[in-house]
């Protein structure tokens, strides 16, 4: 998705959850962030409980596959993601995806038709297009469910 007025690829949507308080949905914001990512300290950048506000870097690796089949790493995409919650509902914004390169690549340079590597930059799009779908797919679970805390009492 193209942002009209950037011209940048940026995921967002604001999702209603009825009834759940702010407190509420940014426990499971947290709690979202904390298990999702594989090492959460240096994924998360801002965690802002008074404004409702958590943001992070996160990277994937992409892959090229060649004519034979074989696949190998061409790199890391890096993006940003943001939650922002409020009273009975929450926004998510995913956006800055760029290949980490000097100088960076940003995604939006792959969409280029004229590119004479387009297809493999397509794929690149696709292969990063999925992966953000799943994490918005597995956010959204989450925000869906309260968070399930442990009894201290079972020790």
């Amino acid at each position: 998705p193209i942002d009209e007025k950037t011209g940048k690829v940026i995921y967002t949507e604001v999702v209603q959850v009825n009834g759940v308080a702010q407190k509420e949905l940014y426990a499971r914001a947290l709690h979202w962030f904390k298990t999702y990512f594989p090492n959460p300290a240096s994924v998360l950048k801002e965690q802002d409980t008074i404004n409702g506000r958590i943001s992070a870097q996160h990277g994937i690796n992409i892959f090229k596959t060649l004519a034979k089949g074989e696949r190998f790493n061409s790199g890391q995409v890096r993006y940003s993601i943001e939650v922002q919650v409020k009273e009975g509902r929450y926004k998510y914004q995913i956006d800055d995806i760029f290949k980490l390169a000097t100088p960076k690549v940003y995604i939006e340079a792959w969409l280029d038709e004229s590119s004479p590597d387009k297809e493999t930059q397509l794929n690149y799009v696709r292969q990063v297009d999925t992966h953000i779908r799943d994490v918005i797919s597995k956010l959204k679970e989450a925000m869906a469910r309260p968070v399930q805390t442990e009894s201290s009492d079972d020790w």
